[in-house]
């Protein structure tokens, strides 16, 4: 008799695939199920189900391929599909939510989560930390360094509060001030030398020169960067933070000890030895500035200097460098922070200003570029508030900043409609909470996540109509005169009357809310503010117009650019460089 065994080897392995794929289809079936009976109490809120899973590996592997699928075939395959790749919510603005509600819920095999739009819920949530806490369980790969305000929750993220808190005052934000004019001084230059931006390296380079300074104390060329030289005298771990933050993702995912190994790529030896060199480096900063504590010394004005000191002060006094090692080991029963935790929340400001400042900024940038009439709009009260001073080394924060109000609408605008991240979470943690959705309540089972959709919150009709998807800055804007007069009056008037309109609560979320609200806003504020009123002082940005193009072309394609944007670590444009942006003296750019 005939034996096929390479008949019944094939059919051996169908059976076990098939076997194992039924088995995948039976659990996802039951996880489905169970996960929809903890979603009993949300009658009323609208569900969907989705029967992907984000731990699984196939999913995974996958998903590059099918989700341009599920985007083709969403009509026959259903809502679900929507749900299926990060940055769904940037491509989607608020349509699902007005399809289904301010509030609604995905039920998958991960468990229930529920996607909030009504400003009114998010308040309540924000306003009931202990009740809906950040999944601090989630951000563990932040702790690369150390224990930080970002991952943390309940009372040692109070401790974590209190002490940055106390480094971060008006003092700092004069430093970001000043050192963001110089900066961007050193920009305008290097582009008078280029020609053509790159909105988003030279963006983020500008980013972390100004955060060095601010958190180190030392300022860095700007020039030495973009010419990829060595600056003679380099912060602790300049080159090697450098390194660090554009290979963000790799640090974060891989983990230190296989970047590590002698069998792995080059690249990944090379960071791993980055963050080896700013551990070290850090370390013998912070052992610095603890001699100069007990040495009496007057403290120094940067971020690093002052979380030292405020960790000193809220312990109650001075201690050697044996007593700091030993607090270095253990943490607790303490209000103060260990060297471990100051250089994570070191990081974390390098991390958060980096990304959202950087990234902001090259937005801005095209945007400007793609809408003239908004930089001319700007450019009036810049040269008016910047009349009285002769040179731009003599613009003050104290003076300038409060008035620069169309310029922080412009950064207002452009993080409504570009936030640097999508969806905040939340999490009801191991208990049901009693939530009011629309008027009705409802039990929101434990171990619920709760995302807030910043784009459906940012982009919604019903808070920022006629016209939400329009970057429009002035509506940002009110005046106190009465509309009848204001065609009569001069542009000191003018200004002057104007002030910035607060968005309703819980609608304007790119700083996040409530007792959780970003630390670095002022910062990041005085920072945007100050670098953009130095560009448009003098100077236009404009799109390239190419053979065959006319400008209203050119500043389509720029929009078009813009608009192309992904999730990595945070929204950023894919494809930036295709933007091609020119910045120009005002005499270049007016017609003659």
């Amino acid at each position: 008799m005939e034996v096929h065994y390479g008949c019944t080897i094939r059919t051996l392995c169908f059976g076990i695939v098939l076997a194992l794929l039924l088995t995948r289809l039976a659990n996802t079936t039951i996880k489905i199920a169970q996960n929809r009976k903890r979603a009993s109490g949300l009658e009323g809120v609208s569900i969907i189900i989705s029967p992907l899973s984000s731990a699984n590996p196939l999913w995974k592997a996958l998903r590059p391929w099918l989700v341009p699928m599920f985007k083709t075939f969403r009509p026959v395959l259903g809502n679900w599909t929507r749900y299926s790749y990060g940055g769904w919510t940037f491509d989607d603005k608020y349509k699902m939510h007005s399809e289904l509600g301010d509030v609604f819920t995905c039920i998958s095999p991960d468990g229930v989560n529920m996607f909030v739009a009504d400003p009114e819920v998010v308040q309540d949530i924000v306003g009931r930390r202990r009740d809906f806490p950040k999944p601090a369980h989630r951000y563990g790969i932040l702790n690369i360094f150390g224990r930080n305000i970002v991952t943390l929750e309940g009372q040692d993220w109070v401790r974590h509060r209190n002490i940055t808190s106390r480094a971060m005052s008006d003092r700092t934000n004069e430093v970001f001030w000043t050192e963001s004019l110089l900066q961007a001084d050193q920009m305008l230059e290097w582009w008078a030398r280029k020609g053509r931006i790159d909105a988003r390296r030279e963006s983020c380079i500008l980013a972390l020169k100004v955060l060095t300074t601010a958190v180190f104390g030392i300022s860095l060329p700007f020039l030495d960067a973009v010419d990829n030289t060595k600056p003679e005298s380099a912060t602790p771990s300049q080159d090697s933070l450098s390194l660090i933050l554009d290979n963000i993702f790799t640090v974060l995912v891989i983990p230190f000890s296989i970047l590590n190994l002698k069998m792995s790529p080059t690249k990944w030896r090379m960071i791993a030895q980055a963050i080896t060199k700013f551990r070290n480096d850090v370390g013998a900063l912070l052992e610095n500035e603890r001699k100069h504590i007990v040495q009496g010394a007057a403290p120094r004005q940067n971020l690093a200097s002052l979380l030292v000191r405020a960790s000193e002060e809220v312990k109650g006094g001075s201690h050697s460098a044996d007593e700091t090692k030993e607090r270095t080991s253990s943490n607790q029963d303490q209000k103060s922070l260990t060297d471990k935790e100051i250089m994570g929340n070191i990081f974390i400001f390098y991390v958060a200003g980096h990304e959202t400042a950087g990234t902001t900024l090259s937005y801005l940038i095209l945007l400007l570029a793609a809408h003239p009439q908004w930089q001319s709009w700007a450019a009036e009260e810049i040269r008016q508030v910047m009349s009285r001073y002769k040179t731009h080394e003599e613009w003050t924060y104290k003076e300038a900043f409060p008035q620069l109000k169309r310029t922080l609408a412009l950064i207002h605008e452009t993080l409504r409609l570009f936030p640097p991240v999508l969806l905040i979470p939340k999490y009801t943690g191991d208990r049901t909470q009693q939530l009011t959705i629309s008027g009705r309540s409802h039990l929101i089972p434990a171990r619920t996540m709760i995302s807030f959709n910043v784009m459906a919150l940012h982009t919604h009709p019903r808070h920022w109509s006629p016209d939400p998807l329009a970057w429009r800055p002035n509506r940002w804007i009110k005046s106190s005169s009465p509309s009848s007069t204001v065609i009569h009056q001069d542009l000191p008037t003018t200004l002057t009357l104007e002030s910035m309109r607060q968005p309703k609560n819980g609608t304007f979320l790119p700083w996040s809310d409530g007792a959780r609200i970003c630390t670095g806003k002022k910062f990041a504020q005085v920072e945007l503010v100050a670098v953009v009123a130095r560009l448009l002082h003098g100077h236009r940005l404009e799109p390239e117009i190419a053979r065959g193009e006319t400008l209203v072309d050119a500043q389509a394609r720029v929009m078009r650019v813009v608009e192309d944007s992904e999730i990595t670590v945070t929204l950023r444009m894919t494809n930036p460089e295709k933007a091609r942006v020119r910045c120009v003296s005002v005499a270049e750019s007016e017609p003659s």
